[in-house]
C-alpha cells in the first residue's frame, strides 16, 4: 500500500451527539477512518444515523464511560487525530470531582502521547 493509499485515523469522543456526527460524517467524507465513542453501542435509538454513517467509510464504534478511567483508552489507541466533543464540565463548580470524568479522558490522551501520570 502506497503513502498516498494510507488512511488517516481519527478518535471523535461522544458520537451519539448532534456535532461529534456531523463530524464523524465530515472526516468520512474526506476520506479518513473514523473511531467513535458512545456510552452504549447496542443503544439503536442513539446510534442508529452511526449504522448510517458506516456507508461512507470505516467507522467503528467504541464503548465508554466519561467517568471511567482507562475507558477511552482503546478508542484513541492507533489514532493520528483525538477530537474531544464528549467532555461536559461544570465549571462553576469548586468541587474538583464533579469534573472527575475530564481527567479520565486526559489520562487516556496522554498515555497515547506517550505523557506520565505524573507528569500532568
Amino acid at each position: 500500500m502506497s503513502v498516498a493509499e494510507v488512511k488517516k485515523t481519527a478518535c471523535v469522543t461522544g458520537g451519539s451527539g448532534y456535532i461529534a456526527s456531523a463530524l464523524i460524517k465530515l472526516l468520512l467524507e474526506k476520506g479518513y477512518a473514523v473511531k467513535t465513542t458512545v456510552r452504549d453501542p447496542d443503544n439503536v435509538e442513539k446510534n442508529s444515523h452511526l449504522k448510517d454513517l458506516e456507508t461512507l467509510g470505516p467507522l467503528e464504534i467504541v464503548h465508554a464511560q466519561l467517568d471511567e478511567e482507562g475507558s477511552f483508552d482503546n478508542a484513541v489507541s492507533g489514532c493520528d487525530y483525538v477530537f474531544l466533543v464528549a467532555a461536559p464540565t461544570n465549571l462553576g463548580s469548586a468541587d474538583p470531582e464533579v469534573n472527575r470524568h475530564f481527567y479520565h479522558v486526559s489520562f487516556s490522551f496522554a498515555r497515547l502521547l506517550g505523557v506520565s501520570r505524573d507528569t500532568i
